[in-house]
């Protein structure tokens, strides 16, 4: 698991370097979609095709994740658990990779399981880090 893990993360570090993730880069925002339109870059074609990928890794590690616990349950990502991953990106930084860890790093102690026990989420107050 973790090794596919770093070769997809190896792989998209790789792709933001070339002519589509700098393509990816300019249609960032409405203002410089207008501007990547204006110079001729098909916004819509690169748009989906970077929703392809984002799908195909989405699949990947679902299909690892599957693997790893031996079961596919709807019962495994609730509510709580899938929240917290969104807020786990937006304090680490939506645009940056590097900023996910330290965000996870000063989650409660609850998240660091696959499916906590609704109970623990609502009464949990400790935190990984001192400060």
């Amino acid at each position: 698991m973790l090794a596919a893990a770093v070769v997809s993360l190896l792989f998209l570090y790789r792709l933001a370097a070339t002519r589509f993730g700098f393509t990816l880069l300019a249609l960032r925002t409405r203002d410089t979609e207008a501007l990547a339109e204006s110079v001729g870059i098909a916004s819509a074609r690169h748009k989906t095709l970077a929703f392809v990928a984002s799908c195909f890794f989405c699949g990947l590690m679902g299909a690892i994740h599957c693997h790893y616990l031996r079961f596919v349950s709807p019962f495994v990502f609730t509510f709580f658990f899938s929240t917290d991953l969104v807020i786990f990106n937006m304090v680490g930084g939506l645009g940056a990779s590097g900023g996910r860890w330290p965000a996870r790093c000063c989650s409660p102690r609850w998240a660091s399981s696959s499916s906590p026990p609704a109970t623990t989420r609502a009464s949990s107050t400790r935190w990984c880090c001192s400060w």
